[in-house]
């Protein structure tokens, strides 16, 4: 089978999804469209962090599984990360009625996130949900978060035998 041309082959392969983020960018991250990535840390070492400011930054169509965050939690990092207040005081001024009509007019700039806060994720329901989202909006996600793969299961109980398995 011939090698594709190199103009060709660009077209093929998996673009990198574009980040606007300077973090992400200066470290040299790059994420690609179709490709699988695992975010590797421990506990409260930054996984989630990471993956809003890429949800939020690639303004590309994401599906985002966040069960281990519900909305509230969610909604406050996202603020957060586009507004560059502290989590603290985003959190404190949400329940003011001004301040959170100023930060939902923020999260406008994030529609492209499609949010899923459902904690017994399992991969028919991933699937699901997936085939829902782009029957919803017209086209499939460029981006996949699971927000924790530890949080999936196959099904039968074992919320870990997806890692296990192999």
């Amino acid at each position: 089978m011939p090698l594709l041309s190199t103009a060709r082959r660009q077209v093929a392969l998996a673009p990198p999804l574009p980040v606007e983020n300077e973090y992400l960018n200066r470290a040299g991250i790059t994420f690609r469209r179709g490709q699988f990535t695992l975010l590797v840390a421990a506990p409260g070492g930054g996984k989630t962090l990471v993956a809003n400011n890429l949800a939020a930054f690639t303004r590309q169509p994401t599906l985002f599984f966040s069960a281990d965050s519900d909305e509230w939690t969610a909604r406050t990092r996202t603020c957060s990360i586009l507004t560059g207040i502290p989590l603290v005081q985003v959190d404190e001024q949400l329940d003011n009625e001004k301040s959170a009509a100023w930060f939902a007019d923020r999260l406008r700039s994030v529609d492209h996130i499609d949010w899923c806060f459902r904690t017994d994720l399992d991969i028919e329901f991933i699937e699901l949900r997936l085939m829902a989202h782009a029957e919803m909006r017209g086209s499939w996600p460029h981006l996949i978060v699971v927000d924790n793969l530890s949080n999936v299961s196959e099904g039968d109980g074992d919320e870990y035998a997806e890692l296990r398995q192999n």
